[in-house]
């Protein structure tokens, strides 16, 4: 390997952890973090399918929109619902774990001196906040649905396990945690295997 090439490898493996942040960034404002959907056939033939889905971001702070769409018959109708709790303590942490990974790989850039420790930071954190994007499902606070039935308002808590059990792992939160393992896994990489 030339000293050109080498030299160059280490800013190819930051600008594909930078890429891999950016893309994981996206996909949580944009894809379901959690999501569900189920097609069913009637004896007289009709198909009918129910789909929810939360973004992942939705999840990181909670109160976020649930996104409806029931077919019947060829009939299709939408709705967003916006629930009140549902903030998922793992989704929180890879948020908390991407934010301090980004800050702490830019400081390698300015504390040259530090660099290699917090490059090793950097990349263990952003592996860290992958791992926790796969856990969205284990915790969560409490979420609060209200109706009003006949002008009185009524409000009901349900745990967020209970509430969101019956929804899958989504391709964002599945994006999210692959793409930020990849960036610290580069990160580590540079760390590790070229800067000995």
């Amino acid at each position: 390997m030339s000293k050109n090439s080498k030299s160059l490898l280490p800013l190819i493996l930051k600008c594909a952890a930078g890429l891999f942040v950016l893309l994981a960034l996206i996909f949580m404002f944009v894809l379901p973090g959690l999501s569900y959907s189920e097609e069913s056939t009637s004896l007289l033939g009709t198909t009918s399918s129910v789909a929810f889905s939360i973004s992942f971001f939705g999840l990181v702070f909670g109160n976020g929109t649930m996104h409806s769409e029931t077919t019947l018959a060829n009939q299709t109708s939408a709705a967003d619902v916006t629930i009140s709790g549902g903030m998922s303590i793992f989704a929180l942490l890879a948020f908390i774990f991407l934010i301090a990974g980004i800050v702490t790989c830019a400081l390698t850039f300015v504390l040259k001196d530090k660099a290699k420790l917090l490059g090793m930071v950097s990349g263990v954190l952003l592996v860290l906040a992958g791992i926790c994007a796969f856990m969205v499902k284990v915790a969560g606070t409490d979420v609060v649905t209200s109706a009003s039935i006949l002008g009185s308002e009524i409000a009901s808590s349900m745990s967020f396990t209970e509430y969101f059990k019956e929804m899958n792992l989504g391709i964002g939160a599945i994006l999210f945690g692959v793409l930020n393992i990849l960036a610290g896994g580069c990160l580590l990489v540079n760390e590790f295997v070229l800067n000995k």
